[in-house]
């Protein structure tokens, strides 16, 4: 079974909010948007607007990782096709 970029992106997101400790609940009240758009992030099924990243990137960003790198990191996960988003 292939990879695909929303799968990708889901485990990234997965990783970082573990490596912070922060649920997928807490993580969608604090960017303001459903419990269910982070779970789809999350397992593959959506990838979210730019608006929304750069949500993620503000939230994630810190003194270890700026959002630059972060902005890095998701543009090497971002579909290569015209894909839905949340």
């Amino acid at each position: 079974m292939s990879t695909t970029n929303e799968t990708k992106f889901g485990e990234w997101l997965t990783e970082k909010l573990s490596y912070r400790e922060t649920s997928f609940a807490q993580f969608a009240r604090d960017l303001d948007v459903s419990r269910a758009a982070v779970s789809l992030w999350a397992g593959g099924s959506r990838y979210p607007t730019w608006e929304n990243i750069r949500s993620i990137v503000r939230y994630l960003a810190n003194d270890k990782q700026t959002e630059a790198s972060l902005i890095v990191e998701i543009y090497n996960l971002k579909p290569t096709t015209k894909e839905t988003t949340t």
